[in-house]
């Protein structure tokens, strides 16, 4: 289908774009996001980021997301959290045709980074009669140490630049 770009502001992420970032675990990856280029055209960008209780592609590739939550109350802290899907959905436009670099990465409150993940994707040329095309990504964090409560953040960045902030905050339950 055909996707609308939008222009926003530059924005600047929690964390520095140049620590080296270990591949952590993608699940299963479709094609998607986007901002303007020199052009003027649709440049890849995110669309949709959430985080989710599950998340995964259909056979049809449709994003199914379940349990998509920004909060999470745990007993005490530290705590592990057994499993956080991000699932994201991508706009790209016909000049994003080739190989592109996702980087996420979860920071606690300071903004210590807890968990890094980088994984490469490929654009495909858009079906014929299309200006843009999607790409969706589905993304597991499993087993998660958080030190303490408080607004953790996942940074989004696309090639090495920042796209979006997924808030997540960490509450402890009362007794």
């Amino acid at each position: 289908g055909i996707a609308v770009c939008r222009q926003n502001p530059s924005r600047t992420g929690l964390v520095d774009a140049s620590v080296p970032v270990p591949l952590f675990a993608i699940i299963q990856g479709v094609l998607a996001t986007g901002r303007w280029n020199a052009k003027g055209r649709c440049r890849v960008r995110v669309d949709l980021a959430v985080l989710a209780d599950y998340a995964a592609m259909t056979a049809d590739q449709k994003l199914l997301i379940v349990g998509v939550f920004d909060t999470v109350w745990l007993g005490s802290f530290p705590a592990t959290y057994p499993s956080i899907y991000l699932a994201l959905r991508v706009i790209v436009g016909p000049d994003d045709q080739g190989d592109h670099q996702l980087d996420l990465r979860l920071a606690d409150p300071k903004g210590d980074q807890l968990v890094a993940l980088r994984a490469d994707f490929s654009v495909k040329p858009p079906d014929a009669g299309d200006e843009a095309g999607a790409l969706q990504l589905v993304l597991q964090f499993g087993n998660v140490e958080f030190k303490e409560p408080g607004l953790h953040a996942v940074d989004i960045l696309i090639d090495d630049r920042f796209e979006e902030t997924v808030p997540l905050r960490l509450r402890e339950r009362p007794s």
